[in-house]
């Protein structure tokens, strides 16, 4: 699902270069807590599925418990990647003035 360019008739969403930064480091700030919240109950949930696969025969089953925990560790790298990656953006954007506030619009 896609948003479209065109946020004309939104006036509420940000389009300028400073409220589209200020927003960028609002979505930055509120993805740390749910990451905190979140990496303990998977890490968790990985391991009891790491106690469930020793118990299991060298069978399919064995096969699918080892797929969910291998799911479970890119999920939780995925987590650490998608913070640094918005961190690193709200840096960018902290750190960049736009040379002509006439463009800034378009920024």
């Amino acid at each position: 699902m896609t948003e479209s360019s065109d946020t004309s008739d939104k006036p509420d969403k940000p389009q300028d270069f400073a409220n589209l930064r200020a927003e960028l480091a609002k979505v930055t700030d509120e993805f740390a807590p749910a990451t905190n919240e979140l990496w303990p109950r998977l890490e968790d949930h990985k391991y009891r599925w790491e106690l469930h696969g020793y118990g299991l025969p060298d069978v399919y089953d064995k096969l699918v418990v080892s797929d969910i925990i291998a799911l479970l560790n890119d999920a939780l790298k995925a987590m650490s990647i998608a913070g640094n990656k918005l961190m690193h953006a709200t840096l960018k954007a902290a750190d960049h003035t736009p040379t002509d506030p006439a463009l800034d619009q378009y920024a």
